[in-house]
């Protein structure tokens, strides 16, 4: 096979970069026709007031966060150890799509305008972090548990995942207006899947470096202080 620098072949800059910067165009793309669909739906069929500022902020940085997964996909690096096993793989990609369960489980969304208002701020809030962890990851993101660089400063001086942590704040805010039991139950398997992921995350870290034990010492690995 020809290779292209790094010893990394074509076939693994296609499906390493290529086709997953091209799924993130997609959502991208889903994501502003849904904006412009709430910007230019009639009077009485969208939130109006700051329950509108809120629901635009949310779209605005969630496609923000999209966009930079375009960019991150392109420049990451290859991965510096072993390449993920299957199961991770798909731990990994169940725990990345698991919350869209929640767009096809038939629950009436409250219409208490404080429960949709901490809804979208708790949302709006894990997309910011989640954002920001992602930008301080830069060229070492990836999706597998695969070690392509290890990051301690900004969000991760604090805890571990980050990334995860907004998530699951982000993802906590959109269960609030639905709650039922089947939502509860994909929320708690969202959680246990996230959790799994970091295990394996931390496995394929210190495998490759051996100063992440001592990281993993002195920082939380979710919650500051807690876990």
């Amino acid at each position: 096979m020809f290779t292209l620098g790094r010893g990394a072949t074509w076939e693994e800059r296609l499906f390493d970069k290529v086709f997953p910067a091209a799924l993130s165009v997609l959502v991208v793309y889903e994501k502003l026709n849904r904006l412009a669909a709430t910007l230019n739906a009639p009077a009485g069929t969208r939130p109006e007031g700051m329950g509108l500022v809120a629901e635009v902020a949310h779209q605005l940085v969630s496609i923000l966060v999209f966009a930079l997964l375009v960019v991150l996909f392109t420049i990451r690096r290859t991965p510096l150890g072993q390449r993920s096993n299957l199961a991770g793989a798909i731990v990994a990609l169940a725990g990345t799509t698991a919350l869209g369960l929640f767009t096809v489980i038939p629950t009436p969304p409250s219409s208490d305008w404080r429960v949709l208002g901490l809804s979208a701020g708790l949302a709006l809030v894990g997309i910011l972090i989640t954002l920001w962890s992602l930008a301080t990851l830069g060229r070492c993101f990836g999706l597998f548990p695969e070690a392509r660089g290890l990051v301690t400063r900004g969000p991760y001086r604090i805890v571990r995942h980050p990334v995860y942590v907004g998530e699951l704040i982000s993802g906590f805010g959109l269960l609030l207006p639905i709650v039922s039991v089947w939502t509860v139950l994909v929320f708690v398997a969202f959680v246990c899947l996230q959790l799994w992921r970091t295990r394996n995350e931390e496995r394929a870290l210190e495998a490759v470096f051996p100063e992440y034990a001592a990281y993993r010492a002195r920082t939380a690995r979710i919650v500051p202080g807690i876990f």
